[in-house]
């Protein structure tokens, strides 16, 4: 461009440099034209060479093993989102023998994905944890029994086998359990709880009354089988008034006052928004990203697009306001937890809308 422009004034000067050719006798037009041509040659061939700064590494540490759940992540990776940012990303699966916060304590993660309640439960034990963003707005988890347990009312659950998931996932739970006056002690007045297997075998053979399932997940594998609301009962946690926050950013309150690394997180934050609209705009292409991710041969494409689609319901709108962690739910996420039995004290405030802020 700056070449042009300089071309062009010098053909709006033509006249007089060409009267001062006559006289001297020189093409001084020309001459300078030509070393204009030589010096932006010169300046593209150095940019060419010009080597590209490395990217700096990041870790996010997810709750779960790979699948759609985390749909936002992959397509920020594959799509170079965070390489635009200047990051070379990491996205650590997790497991059932993984707590995402550990990673947080140890430095094996610069974020990781959690839900609230085993946040809170670490903060009660001394560990200072920071919501930077709040993906999930809504949450999935319910409570799903089969027809031929007889429940139909919660005052049913008494003298049921329960599967739930532990590791952290279980305090909405068990704080319904305590809000409804049910010990879960194996009495036959109260529930029983077991170890939940992997999938939802659990229900499916008879082994479990009820299981602790996610809209996103489990319920899609159960409805696969031909267990849905049709020969189910199901207690949505959301419906019922009892839901909890699921799956926000999280990170320990020290690198927040390094200058440096709120830079790094300010970035995955900016790249990973753009990474979820367009997950959620492509869902196609966004499933065929975390299959890839998932490094399965067995893996369900259509389950995979089932949980994409109800993610989508569960983190809402992907307006101006995708990831702002909204306080109130926050507050109520606490309250519930106390009111449960399952939180005994409120930690000092854990979220910080700053980064989010500037990610914007």
């Amino acid at each position: 461009m700056r070449y042009l422009v300089l071309v062009w004034c010098l053909v709006l000067a033509w006249p007089a440099f060409a009267q001062e050719d006559e006289e001297s006798g020189e093409s001084t037009v020309e001459g300078q034209v030509q070393q204009l041509e030589g010096a932006a040659e010169q300046e593209a061939a150095e940019a060419e060479e010009a080597e590209p700064l490395p990217l700096e590494p990041f870790t996010l540490q997810i709750k779960w093993l790979p699948q759609a759940q985390f749909a936002g992540y992959y397509v920020a990776q594959a799509n170079g989102f965070y390489a635009d940012e200047g990051l070379d990303v990491t996205i650590l699966p997790g497991g059932p023998d993984i707590d995402p916060l550990d990673a947080l304590a140890n430095g094996s993660a610069d974020v990781a994905i959690d839900w609230l309640p085993p946040v809170l439960h670490a903060s009660e034990r001394g560990a200072s944890l920071v919501n930077i963003a709040q993906f999930f707005q809504f949450s999935g988890q319910t409570v799903a029994c089969r027809d031929a347990a007889g429940v139909e009312t919660p005052e049913d659950l008494r003298g049921k086998t329960v599967a739930i998931t532990k590791g952290g996932n279980e305090h909405a739970v068990l704080a319904w359990f305590n809000t409804l006056g049910i010990p879960v002690d194996g009495s036959d007045d109260g529930i029983t709880l077991i170890d939940r297997a992997a999938g939802v075998s659990d229900i499916i053979d008879g082994t479990a009354d009820c299981i602790a399932a996610q809209t996103y997940n489990e319920l899609g594998l159960l409805d696969e089988r031909g267990f849905n609301a049709n020969n189910m009962i199901i207690f949505d946690f959301e419906e019922l008034g009892v839901a909890t926050l699921q799956d926000g950013l999280y990170v320990t309150q020290a690198v927040l006052s390094d200058p440096e690394k709120v830079d790094q997180i300010v970035r995955f934050l900016r790249a990973s928004l753009k990474g979820w609209r367009m997950a959620l705009a492509r869902r196609d292409t966004a499933v065929q990203l975390v299959l890839q991710a998932m490094e399965d041969p067995t893996a369900s494409r259509d389950h995979q697009l089932y949980m994409i689609t109800e993610v989508g319901r569960l983190i809402g709108p992907t307006d101006d306001f995708l990831g702002l962690l909204m306080p109130e739910t926050y507050e109520v996420t606490i309250d519930r937890l106390e009111e449960g039995g399952v939180l005994a004290e409120a930690p000092q405030q854990g979220w910080s809308h700053s980064l989010w802020l500037q990610a914007q």
